[in-house]
């Protein structure tokens, strides 16, 4: 465990990915919604991203970030309430409304861990980055 956010083979292509449209982690505010890595097997996803949310809400609102890019399904859940699930939302953009009201360009993708274990999403996946790229050129 590095203690870095996306480490490893997983790491390496979401970098990969950020690349390919001219970002790196320098030029990205990058955070989980749950900042660590469970270790037991009664690990409660949903309690703890209940638990974290307050602190992401928080983050997002002092980063002021221009678009919110948000990777795989347990993270979407968490921003949006909302029971539809990522196949149905990747690739739309919506806005996100904070704490303080501010509405923040978002969007969901696949997470590069869903990537890397079904190779085939990937063309999506880059698609939808094309299309990530182009918004934040017009933002």
């Amino acid at each position: 465990v590095t203690g870095n956010v996306f480490s490893g083979e997983m790491g390496e292509f979401f970098d990969k990915m950020i690349n390919s449209i001219g970002l790196d982690r320098t030029s990205c505010y990058i955070c989980n919604i749950v900042p660590y890595k469970p270790l037991s097997i009664g690990f409660n996803m949903a309690s703890e991203v209940k638990r974290f949310m307050p602190f992401t809400k928080k983050l997002i609102e002092l980063v002021k970030p221009k678009l919110i890019i948000i990777l795989g399904g347990v993270a979407l859940k968490a921003i949006t309430k909302s029971d539809k699930g990522l196949s149905s939302l990747r690739g739309e953009f919506f806005k996100y409304k904070n704490n303080d009201d501010v509405e923040i360009m978002s969007c969901a993708i696949f997470h590069p861990s869903y990537l890397i274990k079904n190779p085939i999403a990937k063309r999506v996946a880059y698609k939808d980055l094309l299309e990530i790229k182009k918004t934040l050129n017009n933002l």
